[in-house]
């Protein structure tokens, strides 16, 4: 039993660049613009893994290949798999193009009961889960896991992180009864294999009461679908929404990146800003300190015109009088010694007047430069002013051009999620009618085994604490706690179901599920994958709040610092591996370990995409 480490996947084709991406040993962020193919990263790698099919993209289709390279404990492995078929190559070490040798083992794509040539049981053998059990319906019929039931639990798409149902039921609550199964087989090991069926003769009879239990189950139902559209139109109309949630999104998404390349422009001009008009008042400081120096320079000139004059006047300047003592000539020791004393007074105060006249011309070319500069970073700083403002105004404007968009998008989901109700409803009541036409009501009832539907309460509860912790990590309250609703079928945080959440707490809290779940297992030496792939698990942008604005919880989304926190956790908490995959741009203090990949979706601007430019 070992976990899985992904090391890279490549897009392979004839005559033309490969696209590849590397892996870190722990963290992997890969973020930028929209429409550079991030997401379909997640998604080739779960069709590496097995998937049915990979959506088609324009960027893809030269290729005719995918690679995904990986490490199973001490194995080094590549997958290899054609974009159009259901067989998977398995080649021993890590390649990045398809090798001339045989390959180490053929797989197939679809799991098949029984059979270990499939690429399902190559990989769950490995992580410890193969020929695990898990029970389907209440008639306890029991099926074996596939990988493809536990891929939602650690390749998260970008629909399942913000999808109203529980984590644990990633296709929507239409196999409710194998996804708890399958949580239980991995917060507990043990799986249905022991279970038996009460099917005898392949027909199950009910008693009387349980087939009138059941009609008026059905009657409920009807009452459900009363008045609307028939199944075939709602899968129609599925389908719409579908397309329309398909084009709100790389829009929305793109407006988005617009604006927090804005915000981020316009945080660098305001310190600009501040920066300039800091200097300007640094240099009228240093102005006025000159100023006062001129003023002295000045003083000291006047000064020593005035000594000169007085000199002049009052003959201390006369070569025959002593200018110090004032004696004659003719009573001066040693005789004479005026003449020499006058003439160096005097040069010496012409001497000065040079000197501080010189100082002053020098002063005032400074002043005159210092007070260009600050006419200059003055005028700077304006611009820089102008320039901010301009970028706030230009944020204001996207907010309004996103904001409409949004409000089409929520619309969007939240019909979606109530024509995907009324479908199941109409799944349901096609279900209960074919069973119910094949009962028959035997003279006495017979009870079925009784069988685990949920884990225990104990398990439950050690992975909600796990849960609360991560999510007190990233700065998310949780006063009320973390639990598992077993009679709705929900998870609670601060006692409120998941799906009453805004989109961004459901996505953290579905990421908090997956991270915690990984470190449950791993902590207790139970199978898991080891990698975790969370494909937009942060929601950062809100819309400005106005005036009297109600608080819905649809417009909940997460904070700057709780994205923050989230990284900080995976980059030196975490001890699986992880994928992230976002818009937006993560913290820059990462550790060394942790790989980065930025899409720019410009050329010549570092790197466009998951595929080259063409």
């Amino acid at each position: 039993m070992a976990p899985i480490a992904l090391i890279h996947l490549t897009f392979v084709g004839k005559d033309v660049e490969p696209a590849t991406i590397d892996f870190g040993p722990k963290l992997t962020v890969i973020y930028g613009a929209s429409d550079t193919g991030k997401s379909f990263i997640a998604d080739s790698i779960d069709f590496a893994m097995g998937s049915s099919k990979l959506r088609s993209i324009r960027e893809s289709e030269p290729y005719s290949h995918i690679l995904l390279g990986i490490k199973i404990g001490d194995e080094s492995l590549t997958l290899v798999r054609a974009l159009n078929a259901g067989i998977i190559r398995v080649y021993d070490g890590i390649l990045k193009e398809i090798p001339s040798s045989t390959a180490a083992a053929e797989l197939k794509a679809r799991h098949t009961k029984g059979r270990t040539n499939t690429i399902s049981a190559f990989l769950l053998e490995r992580i410890g889960l193969y020929g695990k059990v898990l029970r389907k319906n209440s008639e306890n019929k029991v099926v074996e896991l596939t990988l493809r039931q536990l891929a939602p639990f650690f390749v998260v798409h970008e629909g399942q992180m913000v999808a109203l149902t529980p984590p644990y039921h990633p296709v929507g609550r239409t196999d409710a009864t194998a996804e708890l199964s399958l949580l239980r087989v991995l917060l507990e090991g043990d799986d249905d294999s022991e279970l038996e069926a009460h099917v005898p003769d392949d027909v199950r009879k009910v008693s009387k009461g349980k087939y009138e239990v059941l009609q008026q189950v059905l009657s409920g139902l009807y009452r459900t679908v009363e008045g609307s559209a028939p199944a075939n139109e709602l899968q129609h109309q599925l389908e719409a929404l579908g397309n329309t949630i398909a084009e709100l999104n790389p829009a929305i998404n793109d407006v988005l990146a617009r604006r927090h390349s804005l915000i981020r422009a316009r945080d660098e001009l305001a310190d600009d800003q501040r920066s300039l008009e800091h200097r300007v008042a640094q240099m009228m400081e240093i102005t006025a300190r000159f100023q006062l120096l001129r003023d002295q320079y000045q003083s000291d000139l006047a000064r020593l015109e005035a000594v000169q004059e007085a000199g002049n006047v009052l003959g201390f300047f006369q070569s025959d009088i002593c200018l110090f003592c004032g004696a004659a000539a003719n009573h001066q020791n040693p005789p004479g010694h005026a003449v020499a004393e006058a003439e160096e007074f005097a040069i010496a105060i012409v001497a000065e007047q040079q000197k501080t006249a010189d100082l002053l011309t020098d002063l005032q070319l400074t002043l005159a430069d210092l007070e260009e500069q600050v006419s200059t970073t003055q005028d700077a700083a304006l611009e820089a002013a102008r320039r901010t403002e301009s970028a706030r105004d230009a944020v204001v404007a996207l907010d309004g051009e996103v904001a409409p968009q949004q409000q089409e998008l929520a619309a969007a989901y939240a019909k979606q999620s109530q024509v995907t109700h009324m479908l199941a409803t109409y799944k349901q009541i096609e279900e209960i009618e074919t069973l119910a036409s094949t009962f028959s009501m035997p003279e006495g009832p017979q009870d079925a085994p009784v069988a685990k539907k949920w884990p225990s309460l104990q398990s439950l509860n050690t992975l909600s604490a796990a849960i609360k912790l991560l999510l007190n990590k990233w700065g998310i309250e949780t006063g009320g706690g973390v639990a598992f609703d077993v009679e709705k079928d929900d998870l609670l945080v601060d006692g409120r179901p998941r799906h009453t959440r805004g989109k961004g707490m459901r996505s953290m809290i579905h990421a908090s599920f997956t991270l915690g779940l990984a470190e449950y297992c791993e902590e207790r030496g139970l199978p898991h994958p080891g990698v975790t792939v969370l494909d937009s698990p942060l929601v950062t942008y809100r819309q400005p709040e106005t005036a009297g604005a109600s608080v819905d919880n649809k417009d909940e989304y997460v904070s700057f610092d709780v994205a923050a926190a989230f990284y900080r956790y995976l980059d030196i908490e975490a001890s699986a591996q992880t994928v992230v995959i976002e818009n937006t741009t993560p913290p820059t203090q990462l550790s060394d370990t942790t790989v980065v990949h930025h899409f720019t979706k410009q050329e010549g601007l570092g790197r466009y995409g998951f595929f080259p430019n063409r």
